[in-house]
């Protein structure tokens, strides 16, 4: 999402112009979150602290509140996915068998937070990106993907190798939750936020703040496999995330690929 974005002198251009016409189409009140986030970003405004101690996002939002983990009651697309777990491992199966692994080029994510062995990605969705000989292999998946309009600007099969610790950090924004299938997960995986271990359970979803330092580890000899799907924070209107998407996929650095992979 926010993550290959970069707010330099152009992009705070584009920002402004998104926001003052979609302000004038839905209303100052619909926008208020999001101008009074881009004014603190512009320096015209100082930046509020996080309201939590533990929530430390580049871009942050004053006004959403937080949690640290939700359920479907928050997310009823936990619901879903849960039942649609056998097909999502079935095709995670697919995606294996053809690819002997996730034999694709570096992951348009930040490495830099895997302190030893390797995280491995698929990609499902990307902001704009296309990733049609990735969806061959995964087509319901992908279908169930395309009707939640509040699943975010990436998902991904998500493969944690035997060893790998990825280290404490948060995403860059406020704005969403990440959620968690668990798909295939050898005994000794653990997911921490904050002081808090949680273990993944197969077909059961975990769903948590994303801009909370969290981290992971797979303590196993076998590899760990999640689908990985970044979700609208549920507090977000449809509208804040209809200007959000816009504003994402007009500064989105590169959103045409290949054959599946990143052009």
């Amino acid at each position: 999402m926010f993550d290959s974005v970069r707010f330099d002198k152009r992009a705070l251009a584009v920002t402004a112009r998104i926001l003052r016409r979609a302000t004038g189409r839905y209303g100052v009140e619909e926008l208020a979150r999001l101008n009074h986030a881009f004014r603190i970003m512009r320096g015209e405004i100082e930046r509020e602290p996080p309201a939590h101690p533990w929530q430390r996002p580049e871009f942050y939002v004053p006004g959403i509140p937080v949690k640290i983990w939700y359920d479907a009651t928050d997310v009823p697309e936990m619901t879903v996915f849960e039942g649609a777990y056998e097909t999502i491992k079935r095709e995670l199966s697919n995606v294996l068998r053809a690819r002997g692994g996730f034999d694709i080029p570096p992951a348009p994510i930040d490495q830099g937070v895997v302190q030893s062995g390797s995280w491995d990605l698929f990609w499902i969705k990307d902001g704009c990106k296309r990733f049609e000989a990735n969806w061959d292999l995964c087509p319901e998946t992908k279908r169930l993907i395309d009707s939640m309009p509040r699943v975010g600007e990436s998902v991904t099969f998500a493969a944690l190798q035997p060893g790998t610790v990825i280290k404490p950090h948060t995403g860059v924004a406020n704005l969403r939750l990440t959620l968690h299938l668990p798909l295939v997960i050898p005994e000794g995986c653990e997911l921490w936020v904050m002081e808090e271990k949680r273990e993944w359970v197969e077909g059961k979803c975990l769903v948590f703040n994303d801009s909370i330092l969290h981290w992971t580890r797979n303590n196993s000899t076998k590899t760990r496999y999640i689908l990985l799907v970044d979700m609208w924070h549920p507090d977000l209107s449809s509208i804040e995330i209809a200007v959000l998407e816009e504003l994402l996929h007009r500064l989105d650095p590169d959103e045409s690929t290949a054959n599946g992979h990143p052009a």
